[in-house]
């Protein structure tokens, strides 16, 4: 099956999925790029060193930095093995990374068993999507006022 080629209809989220569901290929496309978002990290943290350049677009437009601004420094640390670097820069980067390892493992085992757990990942978050935007304004908010 192919990719559906209107991205803005509300279906097109499902034939992506169904996409996923029936491609192996595609299934370790994700899982590949997933697992490189560490080194991803460690490249972008030597091109922004000192350059005072931001990938956040909220950052960007408002000087205010989003709950996931920072995160390629601690990425981009712990492939260098600096844990305590990566701790000092974000303190909530464990988490990101755990979402971001669990959902690569997720791909990797959908990939080798035949089976649609990812997707069932991204239904649930489709469907909860309020509450996780509530959560990230929330996180915002929190590293505004410094905590």
């Amino acid at each position: 099956p192919g990719l559906p080629a209107d991205k803005g209809d509300a279906r097109s989220v499902d034939c992506v999925l169904t996409y996923y569901a029936h491609s192996r290929a595609a299934r370790l496309l994700v899982f590949a790029t997933l697992l490189g978002v560490f080194p991803g990290a460690w490249a972008l943290q030597l091109l922004h060193t000192g350059a005072g350049v931001s990938t956040c677009v909220l950052r960007t437009a408002t000087g205010l930095p989003c709950a996931f601004c920072g995160l390629i420094v601690p990425f981009g640390a712990v492939v260098e093995g600096s844990w305590t670097e990566a701790f000092a820069h974000h303190g909530l980067w464990p988490l990101a990374a755990v979402g971001v390892v669990v959902l690569a493992l997720t791909c990797l085992v959908d990939a080798l068993m035949g089976t649609v757990y990812l997707q069932r990942i991204l239904r649930f978050f489709a469907r909860k999507g309020g509450w996780w935007v509530a959560g990230v304004c929330i996180l915002s908010v929190l590293r505004w006022i410094g905590l």
